[in-house]
């Protein structure tokens, strides 16, 4: 599920079956999915179980806004973990990144050898980090900003969103 201008790039990135998330609610589709990936949506733990299939599992990736009280952002994922044992037939599942020097090690590897594609919508310098933010609050960007802390910058860059090809100036 993406909004309609990443459509072909999901599509191209592999996904067969593609849902424009600005036209379709993916709830009152009447389908059941063996697996659901929410990376930091909405949908509370028991409307993502209303879309799994018998056996299916809901893996609920980043939390909610920050500026919950309590939780700091992380409310929609503890109530999923609590809620989870609860749940017949179906799992609710939270991934919280644990990120270490390791991992990001194996990854530069997998992009250097060409194994792994990121897409990048755009390449920013530090100054530049608060327009690529505002960019990103108002669901303009297709992939991911990387953000150049130092070296040259391509500020002005637009990528095509396409897998692996930042954009240039």
């Amino acid at each position: 599920m993406c909004r309609s201008g990443s459509l072909g790039l999901v599509r191209s990135l592999g996904a067969t079956d593609v849902v424009d998330r600005t036209t379709t609610d993916v709830f009152g589709l009447g389908r059941r999915f063996d697996v659901v990936l929410d990376i930091g949506g909405n949908p509370s733990a028991a409307r993502l179980c209303s879309v799994l299939a018998p056996g299916g599992t809901a893996v609920l990736i980043g939390g909610e806004r920050p500026d919950a009280r309590l939780t700091g952002g992380y409310g929609r994922l503890l109530r999923a973990a609590a809620l989870s044992p609860l749940v017949r037939g179906r799992r609710l599942a939270v991934l919280v990144a644990d990120e270490n020097a390791a991992d990001l090690a194996a990854l530069r590897g997998l992009v250097e050898a060409g194994e792994l594609a990121p897409v990048v919508d755009r390449t920013v310098g530090l100054d530049d980090a608060g327009a690529a933010i505002e960019r990103l609050a108002a669901d303009r960007v297709r992939g991911k900003v990387v953000v150049r802390v130092a070296g040259p910058t391509t500020s002005d860059a637009v990528g095509d969103g396409a897998p692996g090809r930042p954009g240039v100036s």
